[in-house]
């Protein structure tokens, strides 16, 4: 992970290119960051504010050592030196994870990242699936097709703790093509495809990541492309949309004829930031044509929750949050799903933040977790127990269906009503569902809803018994 300057945007890297290249897209270069003149070896530092074409040029790097003149190196040196200090007493910003339902009656979970009242220059990511912007760096526009890739092991392979879907990607005609403006380190992999309503809005609007931290809306309606955006300095670049709130500006979304997201209900994933520079991310529980939001219920979502910027980012299936070790919101895939896994989808980029999880101390030990009538403890040894152990709730043992005349019976095909969680452990009324692991390999799904029963959800699989090892989640945070 990067290290981070807490006051001001730095960055250990450079950005070299032609003559034309620099006069096409004369960026916004970031504090110290150096852009060299490929052709000439002339050199120029960014302040993070300024065009390339308005900062003075520095006498070219040395054709034999290929290094800068001294002068820049001794300014680089203190630069970094009043860096040092700063980074190596850096924390990481605090992460509250907190589970609610809307006035309207849709459950969801918003991670915030709180900076007290700054922008971090680094506190954000973007990845794409198995780093393919860096194995396949000429692969563009309609070859731009990274594999897909779970948004818990994009967190695990980077070290970032906090990672949620993004962009969308072509479902139809060219399958896995990313859509919209695809940016990462400055680099253009994919523009806008349509700057109209007039097919699928997907992919003409969404964020742009700038060097000192600041997240801001972009559009293809209002004339946005890929190059101005990296022209105003844009790094990275995730894409969908509608926009929600631009430059704390609540959006209509029926005044711009958003089509397919003002009828059709889904889970729905909502990247946004405060005025003063928290990282908001939102994510609610739905599926596709039956249960979640739309319309101008998202934009009233992301004012609701502090938003001053925010897009929306690809639904559905696709929707879903994974923060330290645990999925506050799942994906609402079953075993029909994209990828045949309940509770995971893979997915083309992310969007990663850095933060350490807040919570108080707790440790309740082990608790009876209490069964309905008709199931068992399947190992008197190891019954159903739940505890909260700092900021995850957990469980253990296994239940059965009662034994009749003294012999096992398998779980019915139907749904069967085991357990209920008891007060103690209950969240804010965010529907949950897990996966259990029954014997011989049987695989049913557990679903815990707004009223805090535990229900084995009908499934062929007809398992003697279910583990609950798998059943955790984050606890409301605790300050």
């Amino acid at each position: 992970m990067p290290l981070i300057d807490t006051e001001e945007p730095f960055q250990f890297r450079f950005r070299a290119d032609t003559t034309a290249n620099w006069e096409l897209y004369n960026p916004v270069l970031g504090v110290a960051e150096p852009g060299v003149n490929i052709e000439t070896g002339d050199v120029t530092f960014g302040d993070g504010s300024n065009r390339w074409s308005d900062r003075p040029y520095h006498p070219p790097v040395d054709p034999t050592t290929h290094l800068f003149p001294p002068q820049v190196l001794d300014a680089l040196l203190a630069k970094i030196s009043g860096l040092y200090q700063r980074v190596v007493d850096w924390k990481p910003p605090r992460v509250s994870v907190t589970h609610k339902v809307a006035a309207a009656g849709y459950p969801y979970a918003v991670t915030r990242v709180q900076t007290d009242g700054r922008f971090i220059p680094g506190l954000v990511d973007k990845r794409y699936g198995g780093d393919f912007d860096e194995t396949n760096p000429d692969s563009t526009g309609t070859a731009f097709i990274p594999p897909g890739e779970r948004v818990d092991a994009f967190a695990r392979r980077t070290g970032y703790p906090i990672a949620t879907n993004a962009s969308g990607w072509n479902v139809t005609s060219n399958f896995g093509e990313m859509r919209g403006a695809q940016i990462r380190n400055g680099k253009i992999f994919h523009d806008f495809e349509r700057t109209d309503l007039s097919g699928s809005p997907a992919g003409i609007e969404g964020l742009g990541l700038l060097p000192d931290g600041r997240l801001k809306c972009y559009s293809a309606l209002r004339g946005d492309t890929a190059a101005s955006m990296v022209a105003e300095g844009v790094v990275h670049s995730w894409s969908y949309g509608p926009n929600l709130v631009v430059d704390g500006v609540a959006q209509d979304l029926t005044q711009k004829n958003w089509q397919y997201f003002l009828t059709e209900i889904s889970a729905r994933t909502i990247i946004g930031q405060s005025e003063t520079g928290d990282i908001i991310l939102i994510s609610t529980v739905g599926k596709t044509n039956s249960v979640g939001l739309t319309g101008n219920d998202m934009v009233a979502l992301a004012v609701a929750e502090g938003c001053y910027n925010a897009s929306t980012f690809d639904g559905g299936g696709s929707a879903q949050m994974y923060v330290q070790g645990l999925y506050p919101i799942p994906s609402s895939d079953g075993a029909t799903g994209y990828d045949g896994t309940v509770g995971r989808r893979k997915v083309g980029d992310c969007f990663l933040v850095n933060g350490v999880l807040a919570t108080a101390a707790v440790d309740t030990g082990w608790m009876p977790l209490p069964l309905r009538s008709g199931f068992v403890a399947y190992n008197p040894d190891n019954p159903p127990s739940i505890r909260q152990l700092n900021g995850q709730i957990e469980m253990r043992g296994s239940i059965a269906p009662a034994p009749v005349s003294g012999s096992a019976v398998p779980f019915p095909t139907t749904d069967s009503t085991v357990a209920d969680v008891p007060p103690l452990f209950r969240f804010q009324g965010a529907a949950k569902g897990f996966e259990l692991a029954g014997n011989n390999d049987n695989i049913r799904k557990l679903g815990i809803p707004s009223d805090f029963s535990m229900t084995v959800i009908a499934g062929a699989a007809t398992p003697l018994y279910v583990t609950l090892d798998e059943v955790k989640w984050g606890a409301d945070t605790i300050f």
